[in-house]
């Protein structure tokens, strides 16, 4: 119990499980914080529910002003008149109240007008008149008592105003006592006014009628300590029961009250954190500010505390050997929560089972890592080689309780994996079924429904192409769209992975690598060419386009320079072309050399690597090159995709840094496209001939792609590293 339902039992002699009626009509005045808080009260049914809605603001004043009117009776109490029917006497003529004064009621609201009528039918006027001469003389004797009114009541002391608090009318509840007592002649007095009264209020609202008996209080939720107790593990052992606070308790509890000093080995205590919160070490508890009207005694030593040194303290009993193992019978947190000083905190808590903090980080980190999908060995290390051999123990205790609570959550039928799956299951069978743009759908206009009818025609667009083509829904995610929107249980396979197994299933449709160069064989022969011969591309697939004439300073021509470096190499199939002289004008030949719907693909010269972001981070450790054969992987995959979204272009991302690479993203956008790798369904016509300088022939190339296509792929996770330097 807390102070309140033990001032309730002190005081009224109320149990806590003492039923109440309260009166349903809310007399306090509306909008005000009173009027607000009676609200709540009028769902108690017992003494408990009523401290347990406020919890402590202002619930001794609230409970004595209440109970004073009769707003709050126990539920063998008579009722109450109604708030809004308040008594009014009847005068006569000559100014003195009737016989009806105790029975006359007048509703809120009624006018003067009515109350002041006279005649046999009407009634007697309110007042006598005034005679000539007595007006002022009687308006200043009204000021007069008014003034001496106001002082008096400015003159009650505090003292006056705890005993009225404290000893006061308490309205039924006194009653209540006294009618307990006194059973003789009290009854014909109350029949023979109950009698005069309904004979007189013929004309008045009747009261209404006293409620129905309210229902049985419903118990309170179970408060589990491993719910509530956030370094608390299942398994665990008890504190060591060190009761060093106080040995004494402060006035008002019972003897089979928990805080009592000989009950207090007996249980297991914990401190307030925060709002839901507790803990077992008193460095980690918070102090609590205390609510208006909660005493502010220590409830183990009863002296008065501070509000930086008062703490809130709950328990819970301690396993004996025949109690049953947790996992069939969870342990449960008292309701009981006490003040206490910091000393007696202290005392009361001892020393924590699990005392180290580390292995309060590796518990949280092993509930992160049962939750997600990855499980990184670097957030392991360092934690596990800070624990001493005293702490391994507390960590060996840690696991099994953990481990135990889930084998606990996965066992049971309401398991999340159970929902999970369900939910999975449902949204694949559900079934879309759009509305016909003649009807009415209430809160949506016909462009609303236009949109959400075109894109679910793309997503059955794209799924019937995915069918048609035999790919995997991973072709399907635009740079907005989650791999794990898909479902699966492991990450989705890169394209290069998807599609390494796919070349061999039937032949693949022809492609063309074309190498821009001029005057730098011996920088294709390092880069590019080596990179083509790691990834197994055929010779034949291969072909250099290098300027006529020679380079500045060189005697032999161009395409004799870059012979020899071939013959060399051992590359004589390699295909080698005389185009133009400037890159916008070499690109236009090469076009022009190849037919209609060739998919071709463009490389720098000085291409030493390609990488992909293979999982989430921003060093580099996240990055890894193509394996052999995976660029022949990426552009069968890119020629799929091309003719899926009827798309002409595609490329990789522009940045090498893997902050801004995307893990599994293919953008749609309109984006720049790298020159150092890109590729083209060939269309030699003029509108997609590049006209600007050859400073901006990525950026031209990119709009022109995007303005006649409306769509282009940009693989965001892949990119080409290189070191650009003019000669």
């Amino acid at each position: 119990m807390d102070n309140f339902t033990n001032w309730c039992q002190a005081d009224f002699g109320l149990h806590q499980s003492q039923r109440i009626l309260i009166e349903q009509v809310n007399p306090k005045k509306v909008g005000t914080l009173a009027h607000a808080r009676y609200e709540i009260y009028k769902k108690a049914e017992t003494v408990g529910d009523y401290s347990r809605l406020n919890a402590g603001r202002n619930r001794k004043t609230d409970w004595c002003l209440d109970s004073a009117k009769g707003f709050i009776r126990p539920d063998d109490s008579p009722a109450v008149p109604s708030p809004r029917v308040v008594p009014c006497p009847v005068f006569c003529a000559g100014g003195k109240a009737s016989s009806e004064e105790a029975a006359g009621t007048v509703l809120h609201g009624a006018g003067e007008a009515d109350a002041a009528q006279t005649g046999p039918d009407k009634g007697p006027p309110c007042q006598a008149k005034n005679r000539p001469g007595e007006v002022h003389k009687r308006d200043k004797k009204d000021k007069e008592d008014k003034k001496e009114k106001k002082d008096k009541k400015n003159k009650k002391t505090k003292k006056e105003k705890s005993e009225k608090m404290n000893t006061g009318d308490q309205g039924a509840f006194r009653i209540r006592r006294r009618a307990k007592g006194a059973k003789g002649g009290s009854g014909s007095s109350s029949s023979s006014s109950s009698s005069s009264s309904s004979s007189s209020r013929s004309g008045a609202r009747k009261l209404r009628a006293a409620p129905a008996p309210l229902k049985a209080a419903t118990p309170l939720r179970a408060l589990l300590v491993r719910d509530l107790v956030y370094d608390y593990v299942e398994g665990q052992p008890d504190p060591v029961a060190s009761d060093k606070s106080a040995k004494r308790t402060a006035a008002g509890f019972a003897e089979d009250a928990p805080i009592f000093a000989n009950n207090r080995p007996n249980f297991a205590w914990v401190a307030k954190v925060s709002r839901g919160r507790y803990t077992h070490c008193a460095e980690a508890a918070q102090s609590d500010t205390r609510m208006p009207g909660e005493d502010p005694r220590c409830a183990v030593c009863g002296q008065g505390c501070s509000k930086e040194h008062l703490f809130k303290v709950r328990c819970y009993r301690r396993r004996s050997p025949s109690d049953p193992s947790e996992t069939e019978v969870p342990r449960v947190l008292r309701p009981e929560v006490y003040n206490s000083g910091q000393r007696c905190m202290q005392g009361l808590l001892g020393v924590p089972p699990v005392p180290s903090t580390h292995v309060i980080e590796l518990r949280d980190r092993l509930g992160e890592a049962l939750r997600s999908r990855k499980f990184v060995p670097q957030n392991w290390v360092e934690p596990l080689r800070r624990l001493g051999p005293t702490e391994s123990k507390s960590f060996a205790t840690v696991l099994s309780g953990e481990l135990s609570r889930v084998i606990r959550d996965c066992s049971g039928p309401k398991a999340n994996w159970h929902r999970m799956a369900a939910e999975g299951f449902a949204k694949r069978v559900a079934c879309r079924i759009t509305s016909s743009p003649a009807s009415d759908v209430p809160g949506s206009s016909p462009s609303d429904l236009a949109l959400e009818s075109d894109e679910m025609c793309r997503e059955l667009i794209l799924r019937s192409r995915m069918r048609h083509c035999h790919t995997t829904e991973l072709r399907c995610y635009d740079e907005e769209e989650a791999p794990s929107a898909a479902g699966g249980s492991g990450p989705p396979l890169s394209p290069h992975e998807l599609y390494g197994k796919e070349m061999t299933r039937g032949k693949r449709p022809p492609y063309v690598i074309v190498i821009p160069s001029f005057g730098c064989p011996e920088r294709l022969k390092l880069n590019t060419l080596a990179f083509l011969r790691r990834q197994r591309v055929p010779q034949k697939c291969i072909e250099v386009w290098v300027a006529p004439g020679s380079a500045p300073g060189e005697e032999d021509s161009e395409r004799e320079r870059y012979r020899k470096m071939l013959h060399r190499e051992n590359l004589r199939r390699v295909q080698l072309r005389v185009g133009a002289r400037t890159i916008t004008e070499l690109r236009w030949a090469i076009a022009k050399q190849h037919p209609e719907g060739t998919h071709m693909v463009s490389l720098d010269d000085d291409v030493p690597d390609i990488f992909e972001k293979f999982r989430e981070g921003p060093g580099q450790e996240s990055l890894r090159p193509l394996p052999p054969g995976g660029l022949e992987a990426l552009i069968h995959h890119a020629h799929d995709l091309m003719r899926q979204e009827h798309a002409h272009v595609w490329g990789v991302n522009p940045n090498s840094s893997p902050v801004n690479l995307a893990v599994s993203r293919i953008s749609r956008r309109c984006g720049l496209l790298s020159s150092l790798v890109y590729g083209f369904l060939n269309r030699p016509d003029k509108p997609a001939r590049s006209t600007c300088c050859p400073a901006a022939d990525e950026l031209e190339l990119s709009c022109r792609a995007f303005t006649q296509d409306g769509v282009m792929l940009r693989y965001l996770m892949y990119s080409a590293r290189t070191i650009f330097k003019t000669q």
